[in-house]
C-alpha cells in the first residue's frame, strides 16, 4: 500500500487573485493544486497509484505566524477543519484525517484532540514555531498523553523558526528527543526533514534521531531544491530502513 504522508484540501491559501501585487506567488505559482475538491484529488491519486493519504487540516489561526512573516493576514486563507471533513465524507476510505493542535495557552488543546478522535481523527499535526510553544510544557504534554491513550499519531513540522522570537531548531530537537523517550508507544513523524537542508551538516542531528528512536519517522524535505529529495530519501532509508511514516 502506498500512503502519501502529507496532503491538504484547502479552499485557497494566499490566493493570487486576492494578492495580485505579491512578489511571492505568480499565476503559475499560486496554490491551485490545493484549491479543488477531494473528488479531483482522489482522481489524481488513482492516476498516481496512491492508495491513501494523511489528509491534514489547518486553518487561518493555525498558520497565522507564517502568513504574517510573508506579508499576508488570516483573511488570505480559507480551509480548515470543517472544509476538510466535508471532503473526507465523500471518500472516507481514501483519507486518514489529522487535525492541527491549537495553542494550549489559549485552548484546552488536549480536550479538542479527544473530541476529534471520537469523530475519526487518527492523529495530530503540530507547528511548534507557529504557536511558539515548548513541546514539553504542560498543555502540550496533556496532548501527548491523549495521543498515547487513544493511539493517535503525531506529525511535527519545525517551519518558520525565528530565534529568539521562537525556539531554535536545536532546542526543539532536544525536546523531541526527550518526548520520544517518554512516549515510546506513540508514533511520531518529523515532516519536511525538520526543515533543515539534508545536504548540509544541519541535518545530521535530525538523521540521528530515527536511528536512535524506533518510534520516529521522517518525511520529505521542505521546499526541496534539485537533488534534495533524492538525497533525503537515500539518507532516511539508510537511517530508518524504510520510506517515511510507513515503518512497521
Amino acid at each position: 500500500m502506498i500512503i502519501d504522508t502529507e496532503t491538504h484540501v484547502l479552499r485557497f491559501s494566499r490566493s493570487y487573485y486576492n494578492n495580485p501585487t505579491s512578489k511571492l506567488f505568480g499565476m503559475h505559482q499560486h496554490f491551485t493544486w490545493q484549491e479543488h475538491t477531494s473528488d479531483l484529488f482522489v482522481a489524481e491519486m488513482d492516476v498516481a497509484g496512491v492508495d491513501k493519504t494523511f489528509l491534514i487540516s489547518y486553518d487561518a489561526e493555525d498558520t497565522r505566524w507564517n502568513a504574517e512573516l510573508q506579508g499576508y493576514t488570516m483573511e488570505d486563507f480559507s480551509g480548515g477543519r470543517k472544509h476538510t471533513l466535508q471532503q473526507i465524507i465523500k471518500h472516507p476510505e481514501r483519507f486518514l484525517w489529522f487535525n492541527t493542535v491549537k495553542d494550549p495557552k489559549r485552548y484546552d488543546a488536549a480536550a479538542l484532540v479527544r473530541a476529534d478522535a471520537v469523530i475519526g481523527m487518527v492523529g495530530v499535526k503540530i507547528f511548534p514555531g507557529y504557536i511558539n510553544v515548548s513541546l514539553l510544557e504542560d498543555g502540550m504534554l496533556r496532548v501527548f498523553e491523549a495521543c498515547k491513550e487513544l493511539d493517535l499519531r503525531v506529525l511535527i513540522s519545525f517551519e518558520a523558526l525565528r530565534p529568539p522570537k521562537t525556539k531554535a531548531l536545536s532546542e526543539y530537537l532536544s525536546e523531541l528527543d526527550e518526548l520520544l523517550r517518554t512516549y515510546q508507544t506513540v508514533r511520531f513523524a518529523l515532516l519536511h526533514v525538520g526543515c533543515a537542508d539534508p545536504l548540509t551538516p544541519a541535518a545530521d542531528a535530525i538523521f540521528r534521531l530515527p536511528r536512535k528512536h524506533q518510534n520516529l519517522y521522517l518525511s520529505t524535505p521542505f521546499r526541496a531544491r534539485l537533488g534534495m529529495m533524492e538525497q533525503s530519501i537515500r539518507i532516511a532509508t539508510t537511517s530508518v530502513g524504510c520510506n517515511a511514516c510507513v515503518r512497521p
